[in-house]
């Protein structure tokens, strides 16, 4: 099983940027979080930075951008390119494909969104010197690697579950943005709609809460609605099943 698993993730390494004009979209969706959240951020911010909420955003948006890239490709792409009936015919297990396939692009996006978050301290302490190295509290750090390994597993689990009946990458890219990015879409302006216009009336909604049992409780959802996404895509996951899709 563990053979299998890894010769999935050897595959999924070697077609990693293979298709016309991934290459640069991949390069992108690595250099943006990381030039945006992990430089410019940490020097605007200064010193605060290492408090604020800035590396939480971290392990949100730098897992979502990289597992929404490259996760549609799992099967949708192996469709296109009309190697899955390939893969399908082999001798590899199952869950072995399923497995590979997802711990490939679960380890991209927690790696990207673990780099940015190294860059971003290097960058804060670098351009705000104070005369000695300073790090992220211990529960912020926690949270945010915690956080972004749940939203990483989140994403890769229903971008598996629309590839595996997708009939293009695109259709799936789609897909998977329309579903993840609508809420975040909806939520901005909704709350700026219940605050109203008087001043400070956000952070009087916010200001009485505790933000480690917010942190607790935004892991245990993300992580629960991860771990559900991917049981469900190994329930549905079968050789006669994906073949007639």
């Amino acid at each position: 099983m563990r053979s299998d698993i890894a010769t999935v993730i050897w595959k999924e390494r070697q077609e990693l940027g293979r298709q016309p004009g991934s290459r640069w979209r991949l390069g992108l969706a690595l250099l943006v979080p990381i030039l945006y959240f992990g430089v410019i951020g940490p020097w605007q911010t200064g010193a605060d930075w290492f408090s604020s909420l800035d590396s939480v955003l971290i392990a949100v948006v730098a897992p979502l951008l990289v597992v929404m890239l490259t996760v549609p490709d799992s099967f949708a792409g192996e469709r296109e390119r009309k190697t899955l009936a390939t893969l399908l015919a082999t001798r590899l297990d199952d869950r072995a494909i399923l497995a590979g396939k997802v711990m490939f692009n679960v380890a991209l996006g927690w790696g990207m969104a673990l780099a940015t978050l190294i860059v971003g301290m290097v960058a804060a302490n670098v351009t705000h010197w104070s005369g000695t190295v300073r790090v992220i509290p211990a529960w912020l750090l926690a949270t945010d690697v915690a956080l972004s390994l749940g939203v990483a597993a989140l994403t890769a689990g229903l971008g598996v579950l629309l590839s595996m009946r997708s009939a293009s990458v695109q259709q799936t890219q789609q897909v998977l943005a329309a579903a993840l990015l609508l809420p975040l879409t909806v939520a901005g302006p909704l709350l700026l709609i219940i605050a109203g216009d008087e001043p400070g009336a956000m952070k009087r909604m916010f200001g009485d809460v505790d933000a480690r049992a917010l942190a607790f409780w935004a892991v245990i959802i993300v992580a629960g609605i991860g771990v559900f996404l991917l049981w469900l895509a190994v329930q549905r996951f079968t050789r006669h099943r994906l073949a007639e899709w």
